[in-house]
């Protein structure tokens, strides 16, 4: 049983927009809100900040569950989107999904194991294939729990 929990969503029908400069450059998910937070001193969710942070209890082995839901205004652009921890991506949790044209609509996950120290701080991020994309984004979750915690 996971004692350490913490999620933040967004639920949007109309979608939220997310501008994507250059290729390959990051732009953070900004509009978050907090769908679930466990024992404060092991996870914090912030919809401030975007992100959740490990608390002064927390550290340990945990899995992160990305979901999303998106369009985009480009065609054939290839999103992806990573967790980051601390400002770097983690390159084993992550995806890349192709809208075909401006009318579609895709979903994609990310899931993985990942080891988590106190202070560490993990958001998600996304790039695009074609300059200036932007995302459209309907559904999106961020979730982290525990799976063994240092004691």
């Amino acid at each position: 049983m996971s004692d350490g929990l913490a999620g933040l969503f967004e639920h949007n029908n109309a979608g939220t927009a997310l501008a994507l400069g250059a290729v390959g450059v990051f732009a953070k998910w900004v509009s978050s809100g907090i769908s679930i937070a466990g024992p404060t001193d092991l996870l914090v969710p912030s919809a401030a900040t975007d992100d959740i942070t490990v608390g002064i209890n927390g550290g340990g082995i945990y899995f992160a569950v990305i979901s999303v839901t998106f369009g985009s205004n480009k065609v054939n652009s290839m999103t992806e989107c990573s967790l980051f921890l601390n400002s770097a991506e983690v390159n084993s949790i992550g995806f890349h999904r192709t809208i075909g044209n401006a009318a579609d609509e895709g979903a994609a996950p990310a899931t993985g194991p990942i080891t988590l120290a106190v202070g560490d701080v993990a958001d998600v991020r996304f790039n695009s294939s074609v300059v200036n994309t932007t995302l459209q984004l309907f559904h999106i979750n961020l979730t982290l729990f525990s799976l063994l915690r240092n004691l």
